[in-house]
């Protein structure tokens, strides 16, 4: 064999050796490139979506202070001594009055109501409308005996003929430990939408104890919204709708969860391309 045939010979084992090492060499940094983009990618997706959630429980923390104050309203005014009119249906008007200003004072966008303990309105903050308002029967679910300020489903009221959220309690004499009636405070629930009507992170309400979809966003359609609940329950990070991805994350995604109505859950869903739009 001749010297330069050595030569070449040795060449080619080396060229072979350097082509293997650096064939292992990209190998390695594709290998760790992928694991590390996925990994950015897993921690970007993550840190979004803490982010939405967190937008998420501030909207359910702004419902829930609402919904506090006016369980606390609710409450004392059950205790007032011009509840004792209940006895006589209120006859010089008194309660009538005082529900109509507290109305004006608080600046309620609702209604206050109280009953007598066979369900006939007694007074309300629409003095003007009481003789209307006595020929119609309030929901069975309003009368319900509650020593402290009950929370009241979305509902119908049929005073004023437009959905509601309530909060009802007992009134108690003051004279004797008897119940003399019940009061109801409304809250519009039209006031609960525009409060969730959000642009970019199109938001939806899920009471966990039926399945029922109290608020949706118009751009999800009614074949929706079986898709819509399953990926709540199954925490889904993503879900697509009619060719559009969308992050999910909920309220219950963070360990300090207010007190809204307990069997309420509050979603947002952003669309992959206004998630990341930041990026």
């Amino acid at each position: 064999m001749s010297q330069d045939h050595i030569v070449l010979q040795k060449k080619s084992i080396v060229l072979q050796l350097l082509i293997l090492v650096f064939g292992i060499f990209l190998i390695t940094i594709f290998s760790f490139t992928i694991t590390v983009y996925h990994s950015l990618g897993s921690d970007l997706t993550h840190s979004i979506r803490k982010s939405l959630s967190d937008t998420t429980l501030a909207l359910a923390e702004k419902i829930n202070s609402i919904f506090s104050e006016l369980s606390l309203d609710i409450g004392a005014w059950a205790t007032l001594d011009v509840m004792d009119d209940i006895v006589t249906r209120d006859v010089d008007g008194r309660i009538g009055r005082m529900l109509y200003t507290l109305k004006l004072h608080h600046k309620l966008a609702g209604n206050i109501y109280v009953f007598n303990t066979k369900g006939v309105l007694v007074a309300s903050s629409n003095p003007a409308g009481i003789l209307r308002q006595t020929r119609i029967h309030p929901p069975k679910t309003w009368l319900h005996s509650a020593n402290l300020p009950s929370f009241i489903d979305k509902n119908i009221d049929p005073y004023k003929n437009e959905n509601v959220v309530a909060f009802s309690q007992d009134i108690k004499a003051s004279f004797k430990d008897i119940k003399l009636g019940t009061i109801v405070l409304t809250y519009p629930w039209s006031k609960i939408a525009n409060a969730l009507a959000e642009k970019n992170n199109p938001p939806l309400i899920l009471t966990w104890d039926d399945n029922k979809i109290l608020y949706a966003d118009k751009r999800f359609k009614e074949e929706s919204k079986e898709a819509l609940i399953e990926a709540i329950h199954g925490r889904a990070d993503w879900l697509t709708l009619d060719g559009i991805t969308y992050l999910v994350a909920s309220d219950d995604l963070n360990t300090e969860k207010p007190r809204m109505p307990d069997d309420w859950n509050l979603t947002a869903f952003s669309p992959k391309s206004v998630a990341y739009d930041p990026i």
